[in-house]
């Protein structure tokens, strides 16, 4: 397979940008998960999370929950962020992750430091997921979606909006 396209100098300085962002919560959605095998066996859900609102707005990050394991802490680790991922979106029972799809948010991003040689570079780690501070966790989706909307303010932000 060739190429044969040609570049600007503009084109090349819009490249996405991998850098770091600061440790902190931001507010965000799953938007895509895939079950992966491990590679010493059991599977993870690996998720894609997208940033919704502040300066890193569309910063996406990734991220993998452990589901089986031979390991008991992994298994145990992957089913307390489940359990913070149900509570975050407001349900006590979910059935599969489409159910935590597109729903806001609140992660708690980390800085995690490189243990592998070919992979030398820090990365952000999602270390936790709870609800948004003006969102109630007991409101389940499909109540919310029962009830009547209130146009969001003009001032709300882009997540809280219709």
């Amino acid at each position: 397979m060739f190429f044969n396209e040609s570049y600007t100098a503009e084109e090349a300085q819009s490249a996405p940008s991998y850098s770091l962002i600061p440790r902190g919560d931001y507010i965000a959605q799953i938007e895509k998960w895939e079950l992966k095998e491990n590679r010493n066996g059991g599977n993870r859900i690996a998720c894609q999370v997208r940033i919704l609102d502040g300066q890193f707005a569309n910063k996406v990050l990734f991220t993998d929950i452990t589901f089986e394991n031979a390991n008991e802490t992994a298994r145990e680790i992957g089913k307390k962020h489940r359990a913070q991922i149900a509570y975050a979106i407001g349900r006590q029972t979910v059935n599969s992750p489409d159910d935590w799809l597109n729903i806001p948010l609140m992660i708690s991003v980390t800085i995690q430091k490189s243990k592998n040689p070919d992979y030398p570079d820090d990365k952000n780690a999602i270390q936790g997921y709870k609800p948004i501070p003006q969102q109630a966790p007991q409101q389940s989706r499909t109540t919310a979606a029962a009830q009547p909307q209130q146009p969001a303010a003009s001032g709300a932000p882009r997540w809280a909006r219709s």
